[in-house]
């Protein structure tokens, strides 16, 4: 078998339970990209990627994440100027002066 084989019967033994996860997230509420809802469950992955979601006591590594919010790596957290609400020059001052301000905006989704 190839390599790309055994590391997918290896993420599905992973997901499964069958097989201890490099990593779980443990009691982490995730964002739900798909249905725009918060989930509450375990994360476990394996060689750096997601086998599976939902409850996983053990794991190689364990970390808490009972105060934390997971969101997939693809959020993009920027704004855009034209829709900050905030005047052009003050954002300017503030970045020059390297002061950090919250940044009111409009949400698109």
């Amino acid at each position: 078998m190839g390599p790309d084989l055994d590391r997918w019967r290896k993420q599905i033994a992973v997901a499964g339970g069958e097989v201890l996860a490099d990593t779980v997230f443990a009691n982490a509420t995730i964002a739900n990209v798909f249905t725009g809802q918060l989930d509450h469950g375990d994360i476990a992955a394996v060689d750096g990627l997601i086998a599976g979601i939902g409850k996983y006591a053990n794991g190689q590594e364990v970390f808490d994440c009972s105060e934390a919010v997971v969101v997939p790596s693809s959020v993009d957290p920027h704004i855009h100027l034209e829709s900050s609400l905030l005047w052009v020059p003050e954002q300017s001052f503030r970045t020059e002066q390297e002061q950090s301000l919250p940044i009111p905006t409009r949400l698109r989704m």
